[in-house]
């Protein structure tokens, strides 16, 4: 069995050596570099580097003074005068600091921050009728509500959690205010004692 492979692989190798640069593809195998005297190169570029030994050889990233291009910027900026300060260009200084926007809007009393806000919801499958409920049990609290926050007052957003960061966990409640309770009591009865 052994024998068997040995003479299969020899035979592969026979083929593959004559037989692959007659049918046309000798870029497959890979062609011996060229020797220094076949290299046509300019004086004094790399004919020095076939020349010189490995160990001769710098790894420096200093440029030589050798095969430097002419400096043209010697015409326009004399070495002798001065580099043109820095006033003299007519810059003016700014200085750019942020500033939270002015952004109001009357008081939104159906709002449900939790989940309108920061997408947080107690069971999504419930969602509607949660929302539902938080809706008309918002209805009768409108008068304590519209004590804390006028119609007409502004409510700026500043003091929420900034979009796209962390919020932990929140629950929406009304503060606590006497005025308010008492204002809300006086709506209620007056509604009961208004209607027949």
């Amino acid at each position: 069995m052994r024998s068997l492979l040995l003479t299969s692989f020899a035979l592969l190798t026979t083929v593959t050596t004559f037989a692959l640069p007659a049918v046309g593809r000798e870029l497959a195998f890979r062609q011996p570099l060229p020797r220094a005297e076949e290299v046509a190169t300019p004086p004094g570029q790399l004919s020095e580097l076939w020349e010189k030994p490995l160990a001769e050889i710098r790894l420096e990233i200093i440029p030589s003074t050798r095969n430097v291009p002419p400096d043209r910027s010697a015409e326009l900026f004399p070495p002798d005068q001065p580099a043109p300060a820095m006033d003299s260009r007519g810059w003016v200084h700014r200085d750019f600091y942020w500033v939270a926007p002015n952004l109001a809007h009357q008081p939104i009393y159906f709002q449900n921050v939790p989940l309108e806000r920061y997408g947080q919801s107690m069971c999504p499958l419930l969602e509607p009728a949660i929302s539902g409920a938080h809706f008309f049990l918002t209805v009768p609290t409108i008068p304590y509500q519209m004590r804390l926050n006028r119609p007409y007052e502004m409510v700026y957003t500043l003091g929420q959690y900034t979009p796209g960061s962390p919020a932990p966990c929140l629950r929406q409640r009304l503060p606590w205010e006497t005025d308010a309770a008492v204002f809300e009591t006086a709506v209620a009865l007056g509604l009961i004692f208004a209607l027949p």
